[in-house]
């Protein structure tokens, strides 16, 4: 079947991820995944802020470079070369364009830890990274099958905090963050972004202290279809990842649930 016509599955089973990706297959640890993509991340991260974009356009971004490596192998494509690409394709898909040349003067002034670097447009690393974007989206694009939407956690956490509304102090905060965070992992590509969001909004109000919302005498969560057991696997999930990622600098920021 054409590639283009196949009907692309997004969210795959833990061990899937852990032992049957192209870069475990090729010999990269899990581990080793984790920290390199959530370098990716990061680079996806600076360059779209100093570029401007809307957050939902960050998150996109980086939801595409999760996605490309269920595909493709980190040994193939280096994490920096498919940032990049993904923030010019998020930028277009979420509305709020950039140039190829605005992306690569950004990527070069982050790769060089130099936000205030003089680019020189004309230089043959300035042309070398306009390049590699563009030929970095093409892989992109088929790794991704075409399939450009991404469903923000955003969008759902924001109808949680709405419909389900929680009286401890920022409580909604703590769940943005929680959102922000899980970008940096490979959450998106193990639970889809409803049970992202109803997870962060469950371990903010834990963490926040505060008192589950009822509604007809049954938590929010439940009324709004999910169960306890799985929103803390996602919790519990995310901790892994998240502090895998960093242990070498950070205190721990997450910590595992009993269920």
């Amino acid at each position: 079947m054409d590639k283009l016509k196949r009907k692309p599955r997004w969210t795959l089973p833990l061990e899937d991820v852990k032992k049957n990706s192209p870069s475990a297959r090729d010999g990269v640890s899990y581990e080793e995944q984790l920290i390199k993509q959530s370098k990716g991340v990061s680079f996806v991260i600076q360059t779209s802020s100093q570029l401007k974009l809307r957050p939902a356009a960050i998150y996109t971004a980086a939801t595409y470079l999760h996605r490309f490596y269920t595909r493709y192998s980190l040994k193939r494509v280096h994490y920096y070369d498919c940032a990049s690409a993904c923030v010019f394709l998020a930028s277009k898909t979420e509305e709020s364009p950039r140039t190829i040349q605005e992306v690569a003067f950004m990527c070069m002034r982050v790769a060089l830890k130099n936000p205030r670097l003089k680019v020189d447009t004309n230089s043959r690393e300035f042309k070398k990274w306009v390049e590699t974007i563009m030929y970095t989206e093409e892989l992109l694009l088929e790794g991704l099958f075409f399939d450009l939407t991404i469903e923000s956690p955003y969008r759902s956490l924001a109808a949680f905090t709405t419909k389900y509304p929680t009286p401890g102090e920022g409580i909604n905060t703590l769940a943005n963050n929680f959102v922000n965070d899980s970008c940096r992992t490979m959450l998106s590509v193990v639970y889809s972004s409803d049970k992202i969001a109803a997870a962060a909004y469950y371990w903010a109000i834990k963490r926040g202290a505060a008192s589950a919302p009822l509604v007809d005498g049954e938590k929010w969560y439940t009324k709004a279809g999910y169960n306890r057991s799985l929103l803390i696997d996602v919790v519990n999930e995310m901790t892994s990842m998240f502090n895998a990622i960093k242990a070498d600098s950070d205190p721990a920021v997450y910590l595992t649930m009993a269920k």
